[in-house]
């Protein structure tokens, strides 16, 4: 039994002996882990986004710039040549319903001819108005000498009839006096009207004028030559067959000019974290950088 107690002992202390040995091996390895020798290098933080490749400079192909003074504030593309396709300066490129401007174009015209028509009612009612009173003045004229000469011819008549011939001839003067006066505001009444109808009528045809070269506008041609990008609207998509152009944001398309590009792109507020402030970053697309810009936040 001694012996027996005496072999487990000493294997019990050989076990415990190992375990020990093990702990501290292990130990050593993990303050041999963490402490290391610094070294040197350079530290490169790549950050991978997406964006968007784009002219720094561009020509804008706007919509009509009188659109608003037509009273128009909804256009809509009827049709255009795609993306990308290269053109000439005056070459088409999209197309705007007309329907709208064509109504009002159409309504213009008939306010147009009324108005002419108006113009020229006025202006024969003014010459049938003046020229019966210049008759009517021609009439008392006549009238006036002849209450002058029957004066005259009463010098040897009794005094009653010569007061008489003289009343008459007073009235006959006052009533051409009263007609003269009469005629020369009838001239300027005339006058009035004929020029408050030119008036309208010129308004209208400025109007009508305005309308025309309005719809002129509705086909939008380029600017200048280059490759037709089509811009954006409110909700990021590419304006299409459809698309509603209004006065507020008139651009339809760009025409880039390709010898300087730029990359757009949104990086996550941590990415930025990232960066040192003053830190050069470049913007690279596939195997070529394009552009660099620096860290000021």
């Amino acid at each position: 039994m001694k012996s027996r107690l005496i072999i487990i002992s000493s294997l019990s202390v050989i076990v415990l002996v190992g375990v020990l040995w093990l702990m501290f091996k292990s130990k050593g390895a993990e303050k041999a882990s963490i402490f290391i020798s610094p070294k040197k290098g350079e530290f490169t933080v790549v950050v991978t986004t997406t964006g968007e490749l784009q002219a720094k400079n561009s020509t804008q192909i706007m919509g009509p710039t009188k659109a608003m003074m037509a009273g128009i504030y909804q256009m809509k593309i009827s049709r255009l040549v795609d993306e990308g396709t290269t053109v000439k300066k005056g070459a088409f490129v999209p197309d705007l319903d007309k329907s709208e401007i064509t109504d009002k174009f159409k309504e213009s015209q008939l306010n147009v001819q009324k108005l002419e028509a108006q113009y020229l009612q006025t202006t024969l009612d003014s010459t049938l108005t003046l020229s019966q009173a210049r008759d009517e003045l021609v009439n008392l004229s006549y009238t006036r000498e002849e209450k002058k000469l029957a004066l005259e011819q009463s010098t040897y008549e009794a005094p009653a009839m010569r007061r008489q011939a003289e009343i008459d001839y007073e009235r006959a003067q006052r009533t051409y006096d009263q007609t003269r006066k009469n005629y020369v505001t009838k001239k300027r009444q005339a006058i009035a009207k004929i020029q408050a109808v030119a008036a309208d009528l010129m308004k209208e045809r400025q109007r009508l004028e305005m309308f025309q070269n309005t719809m002129k506008e509705f086909t939008i041609v380029a600017p200048a030559d280059g490759m037709v990008i089509y811009a954006r609207e409110w909700n990021g998509k590419k304006r299409v067959v459809g698309s509603t152009i209004n006065p507020w944001d008139p651009t339809v398309a760009t025409l880039p000019d390709l010898s300087e590009m730029e990359s757009i792109t949104y990086v996550n507020e941590v990415d930025i974290q990232s960066g040192i402030i003053g830190q050069r970053i470049f913007a690279c697309g596939g195997l070529h950088c394009l552009t660099s810009r620096t860290i000021n936040r």
